[in-house]
């Protein structure tokens, strides 16, 4: 592919002059006439197009296979509508890259896994544009060039399903059928339950065919038929008459088994639907089977399904009943108990006075800790903070102490400021030491305030964001700067520039892998036990605050285009340019 701009002309128009900021007017001029007003704007849009295909440029360079895959389809996907042969180059470019002749040219490492995502994502992307070039690079993948599994394809078809139900559900109804030539996938509930919210007569017909395909596998995973249950079975923890709880699915503990809760009925499921789905199941569960894991299965699936069984087809209970009787010598005798089950019932919460007395009882400080980090962990999600508070101070190990109490005070400045109650929140902010915690506090705060229409309020804790964000050690480092500069964009433009600079600076700093730990961990804060050998992970959300560079740099570049494509053109690691530049093109192409 030919250069379309050097790096050079990737900030400059067509006379070497720099970009106007999107949507910004010449301030010294005389406002143009409105045939004038719609020129200009033409050749700006035809600049911005210009300049996205030199990141395309830059991004074809990359060494990174990975970051080059993604960031050239995320530039394809972005400019279809502005150059469509461009766009489909790009794309055909970026899947080509993963060939094996390719990947062997590039001396890639890309483990099975990543070469099967980075498919899924390349295609997923085209099948929203190009349903029929999606098909034939899914068909053609299983030759030698890229030799895919039929469940990678599968997988592949369903995940392009998933892309096209909302804009084109006549287009994902044929992917997802196309899927089931490589099996039943477990991600077909959730697809099926889209297509439900959408029109459910379509949904029950694909639902019925999935069953048929399902039924007619030499192997089997139960899971994936309790999965499929939930379908018209849910759990009695969840309110199906809820419109919002549609997709909502209940994972429990049965044994030393996870599985789908499908114990309680579905509501305004048509009962043809719900026959059909236990006809297949009792079919299923009444055939022999080896393996002593998928025995256990059987026998869960068969206890959970029975009570629906007598009830929607109760001539065939007897069948399911001799199946489970023939399984009882494989299965550990526990798991015959109803008391094994007990977690498939209706959930109680815990009482707080109970969990504070279990825990005064045990001996071990190890042990003492850790159940006061689960049940403090477990409060907390469920936003019982002053019950969380009351079992963390009862944490022996100080840091372990410090960092739940820390975790607590935050989750309750963030309500009070979800509340509107600023001053709270603020009083918040300040009473924690320095931490992610505050730095988080402040972060939203800023945000909250702006959009209440306080600048300075939101400058100032913004700003007290920033000091905080110098002065800790953390691998997040970066990306709280990066936040920080999004949110200061909106009222001080040059101060956002320098920062999100500070923010380019900070990422250079890091090592590719501290960079990839950052993403994996998240925005969460991981607190300990037992000098480490058991952990969780505290969510910490703020509303309103988003991070990376797709949520930090539109608002930056909204403003000054030049400033953003300066300072992200100086990112070192090649993920984390193609990151940004692919949040550059959106900005300017919005």
């Amino acid at each position: 592919m030919a250069c379309t701009l050097g790096l050079f002309s990737l900030v400059q128009n067509w006379n070497g002059q720099p970009l106007l900021a999107h949507g910004q007017q010449p301030s010294n001029r005389k406002r143009q006439p409105h045939s004038v007003e719609i020129n200009i704007a033409t050749q700006q849009r035809q600049q911005a197009v210009l300049t996205v295909q030199g990141f395309a440029d830059r991004s074809l360079k990359f060494q990174d296979i990975k970051a080059k895959v993604r960031t050239l389809a995320g530039l394809a996907d972005l400019l279809w509508k502005e150059d469509r042969d461009y766009a489909q180059k790009l794309f055909l470019t970026a899947y080509s890259s993963l060939s094996l002749n390719e990947l062997k040219t590039s001396k890639s490492d890309l483990s099975a896994d990543e070469l099967s995502s980075l498919r899924k994502e390349v295609i997923t992307r085209v099948a929203s544009h190009d349903p029929a070039l999606a098909r034939r690079l899914i068909d053609s993948s299983s030759t030698n060039a890229s030799n895919t599994t039929a469940s990678e394809r599968a997988q592949i078809n369903l995940r392009s399903a998933g892309s096209l139900i909302k804009e084109n559900p006549e287009e994902a109804v044929k992917f997802a059928e196309r899927s089931l030539q490589g099996g039943v996938q477990e991600r077909m509930l959730g697809f099926l339950f889209e297509l439900r919210h959408k029109d459910e007569a379509i949904a029950n017909k694909l639902y019925i065919e999935t069953l048929d395909n399902l039924i007619v596998q030499p192997v089997i995973d139960i899971n994936i038929l309790l999965t499929l249950g939930a379908y018209v079975f849910t759990s009695p923890n969840i309110d199906s008459a809820d419109p919002s709880l549609y997709r909502a699915v209940d994972v429990v503990a049965v044994g030393n088994h996870l599985v789908v809760n499908i114990s309680a009925e579905r509501s305004n499921i048509s009962p043809d639907v719900v026959r059909a789905y236990l006809n297949v199941a009792t079919i299923i569960l009444t055939r022999p089977v080896s393996d002593r894991e998928q025995k256990q299965l059987f026998y869960i699936a068969g206890y959970q399904l029975l009570p629906h069984l007598q009830r929607f087809i109760p001539d065939r209970a007897s069948q399911l009943i001799e199946a489970m009787q023939l399984l009882i010598p494989d299965v550990p005798s526990t798991m015959t108990e109803t008391s094994s089950y007990i977690g498939l019932g209706v959930e109680k919460k815990p009482d707080v006075s109970d969990v504070i007395r279990e825990i005064d009882s045990t001996l071990d400080e190890g042990q003492h800790d850790l159940k006061c980090l689960t049940a403090t962990y477990d409060l907390y999600r469920t936003n019982d903070l002053s019950g969380a508070y009351s079992i963390a101070v009862k944490t022996k190990n100080l840091a372990t102490r410090i960092q739940l109490i820390n975790v607590i005070k935050f989750a309750e400045a963030a309500r009070s400021l979800e509340q509107g109650d600023f001053l709270t929140a603020e009083e918040g902010a300040t009473s924690l030491p320095l931490s992610v915690e505050r730095i988080v506090l402040w972060l939203g705060i800023g945000h909250a305030r702006g959009e209440k229409g306080d600048r300075s309020g939101s400058v100032e804790a913004i700003n007290n964001a920033i000091k905080d964000t110098r002065r800790i050690e953390d691998g997040r480092k970066s990306t709280f700067t990066l936040a920080a500069a999004g949110e200061l964009a909106k009222y001080d433009l040059p101060s956002a520039i320098q920062v999100l600079n500070e923010a380019i600076r900070i990422f250079n700093g890091q090592e590719d892998e501290a960079l990839r730990d950052v993403r994996l961990l998240g925005l969460e804060q991981k607190v300990e036990a037992l000098n480490g050998q058991t952990w969780r992970y505290f969510p910490l959300h703020m509303k309103g605050i988003r991070y990376g560079f797709d949520r930090a740099l539109p608002p930056v570049a909204m403003g000054d285009s030049d400033g953003a494509i300066s300072a992200v053109l100086n990112l070192k690691n090649e993920d984390a340019l193609g990151q940004g530049l692919v949040a550059l093109a959106a900005a300017l192409l919005k």
